[in-house]
């Protein structure tokens, strides 16, 4: 205020949702002359609105500033909106970090990010709020379409780490973002590294047994593995998994299998990751 002895302002701040103010983001009576906000990171284009009202003396001028600081989230990329659908997902990159926020209560952030190495890959999570409740799911591309669920965690402390996987180069993976809180940034990092140092090369040189069964015109591959072991097979461009159960048996449903073309199969347990073994598709057994 201009007056030092000004007294009963009402200050409101709401956060945009198509032209409509929406989400309360803060309010606070004051009688001092002066008054500074929380302080809140929204990536670039969010729009904001002020309510300024009083119940005690009119006439009164004021000055209402804006003051816009660095994002406190360091060497980050900003995604961009609307990436609030799996078909507009911002692309991660291994050499990257994206920094995102949620916009509303009732917001999702969609990511996308294509396989560069061969055996390990994750995500971490960091926020800079150790209080939020954020959920992270993380699903396996199936054209286009985030199919199958690998991860789905809610976590409210300030870091996170996905569990590791291990897929083919070029495998594209979804990670979304949602929560219940908007407002407050974070971080998402893709971990991707070799640790194989060919194609076929596994640990050990332990090989997976062959299928029990792999014919032409069917779309599943099933055989015994490690049980609980994840049994990894690659057809074509795709690859497509199960877990095998309690006896060791696994069930991979795949694309339709053509007679004369091959897959590749291997399984992973713990930090065990056997060698890649082609196998051709018959007629029949």
């Amino acid at each position: 205020s201009t007056d030092t002895s000004a007294s009963g302002f009402y200050f409101e701040l709401f956060l945009d949702d198509d032209g409509i103010p929406s989400t309360k983001l803060e309010e606070n009576s004051f009688s001092t002359y002066q008054y500074e906000t929380r302080e809140y990171s929204y990536a670039k284009g969010t729009i904001l609105y002020v309510k300024i009202s009083g119940f005690n003396r009119a006439g009164i001028d004021y000055r209402l500033s804006a003051k816009t600081d660095k994002t406190p989230v360091n060497d980050c990329i900003w995604a961009v909106e609307d990436d609030g659908d799996s078909k507009t997902a911002n692309n991660i990159s291994s050499a990257n970090k994206l920094c995102g926020i949620l916009n509303t209560d009732t917001d999702v952030d969609w990511y996308k990010y294509t396989v560069k190495n061969e055996d390990s890959v994750s995500f971490k999570f960091q926020s800079t709020n150790p209080d939020v409740g954020f959920y992270f799911e993380l699903y396996l591309d199936d054209d286009g379409i985030p199919s199958t669920k690998l991860e789905g965690n809610s976590f409210s402390s300030s870091k996170y780490e996905s569990k590791e996987y291990s897929y083919p180069k070029g495998t594209v993976l979804y990670v979304c973002i949602s929560g219940y809180k908007p407002g407050i940034p974070y971080k998402l990092t893709v971990l991707d590294s070799v640790k194989n140092s060919s194609d076929e090369s596994g640990d050990k040189g332990v090989k997976i047994e062959k299928p029990i069964s792999i014919l032409a015109g069917t779309n599943v591959v099933v055989g015994k593995a490690e049980a609980g072991a994840t049994v990894y097979v690659k057809y074509g461009k795709k690859t497509y998994s199960a877990v095998a159960d309690s006896d060791g048996f696994y069930r991979v449903v795949t694309a339709k299998l053509s007679k004369g073309k091959s897959i590749k199969i291997w399984q992973k347990s713990g930090k065990t990751t056997t060698k890649k073994v082609t196998i051709k598709v018959v007629e029949k057994y």
